[in-house]
């Protein structure tokens, strides 16, 4: 065997080493991304069972929903208490859409979220809350 054979030998052996590695890479950054998709996914479910833990752990928020879907009127006080609660869950839905825009969070997740502020929206004063504190989302609650 001659030194040009050797060194083409080499040559392949080294170009295949390169291929498998880049191969090796690819299947790393997709176990990595979907880990990443599942922790955020984990994440926001989390923080709504959080939120919809405080409203039933609150000493205030159960008697507020009672109230509205009654119809009755709130003292102000009610009111700020009401719109901070739903405030949360709204900048939680704004999180998860721009984390759906980036391609981090599955749209079922969002689907989710959206029945869960439709509901919300059915509570009087809820909508023209909403409308105020986030324009740019308005879209999402039908």
């Amino acid at each position: 065997m001659n030194w040009e054979a050797i060194g083409a030998m080499a040559e392949i052996i080294g170009a295949t080493g390169v291929i498998l590695t880049l191969a090796y890479l690819g299947l790393q950054i997709k176990s990595n991304t979907n880990t990443t998709r599942a922790s955020i996914r984990q994440q926001r479910l989390e923080t709504a069972v959080q939120l919809t833990s405080s409203f039933y752990n609150s000493p205030y928020l159960p008697g507020i929903g009672e109230k509205l879907s009654a119809g009755e009127e709130l003292t102000s006080e009610e009111v700020s208490r009401f719109r901070l609660y739903v405030m949360i869950w709204h900048r939680n839905f704004e999180i998860s859409v721009l984390q759906e825009s980036d391609g981090l969070l599955d749209s079922i997740i969002i689907d989710g979220m959206k029945r869960v502020l439709t509901t919300q929206f059915k509570i009087n004063g809820v909508d023209s809350n909403f409308k105020q504190c986030f324009p740019r989302f308005q879209k999402y609650p039908d």
